[in-house]
């Protein structure tokens, strides 16, 4: 007897995966309502009802209405499916103590290592320390640090700083370019809210932040899925775009970095899907891995959204969006509806993850071609601009 799949179980939660983060960050879980399909389950807040999951719908991506379910703060479900017997519920992260504790109430399994291994793959302290013991003859890993144990933080800052010219402080689970101080030669820092636990390095100079998702497997090579080139403001994180469009040196200097840090990273216990970051200089061709994300990074979303979709992934470039408060999914439709995605010419936008009362949305635009999008995204933007009021 063939046995069915098991029902898949989107459970994005971020509130207790990151430290630090602002309200805005605890919505989400709406993002996965992007990737899943019908007939798969997405868990939400209880109240947090999507507005734009009718839209989606319509261009072809995520659950059905009857496909969501919604979850007390205890854990309890207030609407939606409650047999979740043998379901496989799939976690923004593996360190989320509360997905864990839904997936146990309801004898659902839970698919991701054990939390002290995701809690360890997840930390920058892991990271540092996987390159200060790694470095051939191609070069370093990743740049000089500490994780300060028996020093103060702001005594091991300031040598760094003297050393290099510039230092950064992270906290150790930080993201999103939060919980993040630069330390300049002869200043001041204040480090007032940042945790105890951190990572003091070296200020690499560089060009830009390229990204590599890929998978972890448990007994199998680091599998690369995509690489991305992220669109800051400062130092904060604001979208992807992908194919990243990197020259060879570029690609070969990231892909060994990760071999290497993936396979630590299962040597200690972890697997699933992770992001690293990096930093590159052009004029003397460096290329440094700056940090992992041992949790489904952002790009994940739209990649996969289109490849299940699709049958393969389309370029994109994806951007948190700015909106006027109040902006309803309505409003945005009528906006963006002549640069709406249409499945069959495989191009356009994509609104989703909308949080009205912040006016914030994450806006995707896909195109057949780098080409494409290229001449696609300033119609996007000068759209989006009108909404931002």
């Amino acid at each position: 007897m063939v046995r069915s799949r098991p029902k898949r179980v989107y459970y994005h939660e971020t509130r207790d995966v990151c430290d630090g983060l602002p309200d805005l960050l605890g919505r989400f879980p709406l993002r996965a309502l992007l990737v899943a399909r019908p007939g798969e389950r997405v868990v939400l807040p209880a109240g947090f009802v999507p507005a734009e999951l009718p839209l989606l719908n319509r261009l072809g991506f995520g659950p059905r209405d009857e496909d969501l379910i919604f979850v007390r703060e205890d854990g309890s479900i207030a609407s939606g499916d409650g047999d979740l017997e043998g379901a496989q519920v799939l976690p923004f992260s593996g360190t989320t103590k509360r997905a864990r504790a839904f997936a146990e109430r309801h004898g659902a399994e839970f698919h991701a290592p054990r939390i002290e291994d995701c809690l360890g793959a997840n930390s920058k302290g892991t990271f540092q320390e996987i390159v200060n013991c790694h470095a051939d003859e191609r070069g370093a890993i990743g740049p000089c640090g500490v994780v300060p144990r028996w020093t103060r933080t702001a005594s091991v800052a300031t040598a760094f700083a003297l050393r290099y010219g510039k230092a950064v402080v992270k906290g150790i689970h930080s993201a999103s370019g939060l919980q993040q101080v630069v330390c300049e030669a002869g200043g001041t820092p204040s480090f007032e809210g940042m945790p105890k636990q951190v990572v003091v390095q070296e200020w690499v100079e560089h060009d830009y932040s390229p990204s590599l998702q890929c998978l972890i497997d448990a007994s199998g090579p680091i599998r690369q899925l995509s690489t991305t080139v992220q669109i800051l403001d400062g130092n904060h994180h604001i979208g992807n775009r992908c194919p990243s469009g990197l020259p060879d040196w570029v690609l070969e200097g990231m892909r060994w970095r990760a071999e290497i840090i993936g396979t630590e990273l299962r040597k200690d216990g972890f697997w699933g899907i992770c992001g690293i970051d990096f930093l590159v200089r052009e004029q003397d061709k460096t290329v440094l891995a700056n940090e992992v994300n041992a949790r489904i990074p952002a790009p994940w979303y739209p990649w996969n959204a289109s490849r299940r979709l699709l049958g393969e992934p389309l370029a994109f470039r994806m951007k948190s969006v700015s909106l006027a408060v109040g902006t309803a999914a309505g409003d945005i439709e009528k906006a963006m509806r002549p640069l709406l995605f249409d499945r069959a010419k495989r191009r356009g936008f994509v609104p989703f993850c909308l949080v009205p009362e912040h006016g914030f949305v994450y806006g995707v635009t896909y195109a057949p071609t780098p080409a494409a999008l290229d001449a696609l995204t300033p119609a996007v933007d000068a759209r989006l601009g009108e909404l931002a009021g």
